[in-house]
């Protein structure tokens, strides 16, 4: 292999990466831009900066967590917002696997017959 292809399949990598990167930010900023404008529920849908706030939040816990209860992480952790924040979390994911499994399902077999 010259040194020319080997440029030339390095530069058609990269322009591969880059649309692949390409894609996933455009589609979190498309969300952050709905969840602001408020055509959405925040409950039903909340903005990605929003999620990566509150996961900071979450992963911190020797910082006091002072969204509710103004104590620190164990109280935090007592105060049942985390238990009522997983259950939701779990809905989501099996009310998005059924739709999607359910969009999916059919569509595939139809491609494949």
């Amino acid at each position: 292999m010259s040194t020319l292809d080997r440029r030339k399949h390095a530069r058609e990598r990269w322009k591969d990466m880059a649309v692949g990167a390409v894609v996933p930010v455009a589609a979190i900023l498309l969300w952050q831009w709905v969840a602001v404008n408020g055509w959405v529920n925040p409950q039903v849908l909340p903005a990605p900066f929003e999620v990566g706030r509150k996961w900071v939040a979450y992963l911190l816990p020797l910082v006091p967590f002072e969204a509710y209860t103004g104590g620190g992480w164990w109280s935090w952790a007592l105060s049942g917002e985390l238990p009522v924040d997983i259950w939701t979390s779990m809905v989501r994911v099996v009310v998005g696997f059924a739709i999607g499994a359910g969009l999916a399902l059919p569509l595939g077999l139809a491609m494949g017959a």
